[in-house]
């Protein structure tokens, strides 16, 4: 087994992680917060949580049997989250406000669990594949909850998408296509 850890800790944490079976966990307390995950191979795990204000993270796992949660609590978040291969699920959590997400997915099997709350709300979701699903934590509707919320949802292959808006500004644009 072929394994690559890398850990830089300044400003801009990055995590590198090749290899099989690999497990990432990071945690940020703080303003101004910025973590960097790659990984590459199989039955890969990123945990992550962020909290303070300015909050970025951008994650990238390849291969099969992928999982990756990450919340994050404060203002101003941002994450940049891609996924492929077969039978990988996301969950996404971000509470407060400024909140924007672009996460995407390829493969077959994939699940995304999505929730934002607070104001100035906005995510991009792309899932390509077969057995798509786009909920909320817990199966529940994928939820954007306060002001000003758009939620762009593009799915392709066999797909679901359980989506829940509350507040003021609510746009919604799906394109879904086999």
């Amino acid at each position: 087994m072929k394994t690559c850890l890398f850990l830089l800790l300044m400003v801009c944490p990055m995590l590198v992680v090749c290899g099989q079976s690999n497990t990432v966990t990071l945690s940020q307390d703080g303003g101004s917060n910025i973590g960097n995950v790659n990984q590459n191979g199989e039955a890969n795990w990123a945990t992550i949580d962020q909290n303070g204000n300015q909050n970025w993270m951008k994650a990238m796992q390849t291969s099969n049997g992928n999982r990756l949660d990450m919340n994050q609590h404060g203002t101003n978040h941002y994450g940049d989250i891609g996924q492929d291969g077969n039978g990988n699920r996301m969950i996404v959590g971000q509470y407060g406000n400024g909140n924007r997400v672009e996460l995407n997915q390829g493969g077959n099997d994939n699940r995304l669990e999505l929730t934002q709350d607070g104001s100035g709300n906005m995510a991009n979701v792309m899932q390509f594949g077969e057995g798509n699903v786009l909920t909320g934590i817990n199966g529940d509707a994928a939820l954007q909850i306060g002001s000003g919320n758009e939620l762009n949802v593009m799915q392709t292959g066999g797909q679901t998408a359980h989506i829940y808006q509350n507040g003021t500004g609510n746009h919604i644009y799906i394109n879904q296509t086999n």
